[in-house]
């Protein structure tokens, strides 16, 4: 089923203490999915949720909801810890003293028991000790996964740590690992307490790569929490770059995480180029950011190259999706941006994903065609499937069928050494293939399908039959 099949729910979870909660599903998910939006929800971690209707436990694969909706019946949640701290500490053979119980709180996480791990923090010898900040502050990173925001939050207003001056300041990385995991209670807890300052808007260091909690944003819903911070906001950290000179831009993974930054009154890199020449538009992965980006009113970079010599196009059309939504509207790109060639000597056909991409790109005024790099390669040589090569084909002025690379081969006989059958057989539909070509293809064909390979040895038959004839005739 497609996400855009799948019909949105409204399902109806209650608690022991009688707490009602409606949660927007959707038909399509699994119950361990709506466990994990229930702990944002009621804060129950997910490992701890046994989910009831009627009198049935609902299996974490099942995928009953949609059911569940039309019966009109509540789910019923359980909290049902799967082991106590006594228990643990005996399986795990570890003693009650202050610096057992610092192992053990690892150990809960490691074996996912984020009850033990609650039971750890509230233990009255809990960080008895006379522990660094910087090591309190790891504390929280170790308790920055699923299912322990409880914990997390306990540790946030422990007396001996969370409530210590400096300490959640020592442990703002948490904040970064918690961003990265799309933990939206744990941001929150993190940005609620008294005791967390001005590091919230701290870049990592060491392996880190200098990020900002923006970069690890995980979705938007991640992002807004943060943004609520005054320090996240500033223009200083929200226009922060990485150790790659990547802003959070460069990161947006959504078209909604893309408005959210672009409606950032303090925001104003949307055309800051990386330490690779890359803009925010280079580096999308996404249709929706694509076109969040190029219709923004401050966006002009589409001339920027990298450091290949590459624009954005050169990069983007790589995928249908997103060169489809780039190029869409021929007068927004000039056709001499288009005809860019890159260091390489490549244009942007020589990157085309379709035959449609390559009609968008003729149809923006493309006129590079028979562009050869410097392997002397035309587009054609790199076509990355048949769709491609058709559409090199087929336009009128393309010459270059014949072109052979620095590595001697044609685009026929490279398809044929790298065992494209579909590729082969669309290039044979095209006449015009000289004797030496289909010969060079001819000796790479051993990992060719039987028919494709035969129908080498015809076309390169009747090219010698014919050739013999025009002998014959002079």
């Amino acid at each position: 089923m497609t996400e855009s099949n799948k019909e949105a729910l409204l399902v109806t979870f209650r608690s022991m203490a009688g707490e009602s909660h409606t949660v927007q599903l959707h038909s399509g998910m699994a119950v361990s999915e709506a466990k994990e939006i229930l702990e944002e929800k009621i804060g129950i971690p997910r490992l701890e949720q046994r989910l009831l209707c009627g009198t049935a436990i609902l299996d974490d694969e099942a995928k009953p909801f949609l059911q569940i909706s039309r019966d009109k019946v509540d789910v019923q949640v359980l909290r049902q810890p799967r082991m106590t701290l006594e228990q643990f500490r005996k399986e795990l053979g570890h003693g009650e003293d202050p610096f057992a119980l610092n192992i053990l709180l690892q150990e809960a996480v490691r074996l996912e028991e984020p009850h033990v791990a609650l039971e750890i923090v509230y233990h009255p010898d809990f960080a008895d000790l006379d522990i660094p900040i910087q090591e309190k502050g790891n504390m929280f990173k170790t308790l920055a996964v699923s299912g322990f925001a409880a914990a997390f939050e306990a540790l946030l207003q422990h007396e001996r740590v969370g409530e210590v001056e400096g300490v959640l300041d020592a442990g703002f990385v948490a904040l970064h690992h918690a961003a990265s995991r799309g933990l939206v209670l744990h941001c929150q807890h993190m940005l609620n307490s008294p005791h967390f300052h001005t590091a919230s808007g701290r870049k990592s260091s060491g392996t880190g790569n200098g990020t900002t909690a923006l970069h690890h944003a995980a979705n938007e819903t991640v992002l807004e929490v943060l943004l609520k911070s005054p320090d996240l906001s500033s223009t200083e950290t929200l226009n922060a770059t990485d150790r790659f000179g990547c802003t959070c831009l460069h990161y947006a993974n959504t078209a909604e995480m893309c408005r959210i930054i672009l409606g950032q009154p303090n925001f104003s890199s949307i055309n800051l180029q990386d330490h690779s020449g890359q803009t925010a538009l280079h580096r999308t992965s996404s249709p929706g950011v694509c076109a969040e980006i190029i219709k923004d009113p401050s966006f002009d970079s589409l001339r920027c190259l990298d450091s290949l010599g590459r624009t954005a196009v050169h990069v983007l059309v790589r995928s249908e999706q997103i060169a489809t939504v780039m190029l869409k509207n021929p007068t927004t790109i000039g056709a001499d941006l288009l005809d860019v060639l890159d260091t390489k000597g490549r244009s942007a056909l020589h990157f085309a994903a379709s035959g449609k991409v390559c009609d968008l790109l003729f149809a923006g005024g493309f006129t590079e065609i028979n562009a050869l790099d410097k392997q002397n390669q035309s587009a054609l040589h790199t076509a990355r499937n048949a769709s491609v090569a058709k559409a090199i084909l087929e336009n009128p002025n393309f010459n270059q069928l014949n072109a052979w690379s620095v590595n001697t081969e044609t685009a026929l006989s490279h398809a044929a050494a790298i065992s494209n059958d579909d590729l082969v057989l669309e290039l044979l539909k095209h006449p015009g293939h000289q004797v030496e070509s289909l010969q060079a293809a001819l000796d790479v064909s051993w990992q060719l399908q039987p028919e494709t390979k035969l129908l080498l040895e015809q076309k390169l038959q009747d090219l010698h039959g014919t050739s013999s004839h025009i002998c014959h005739v002079l």
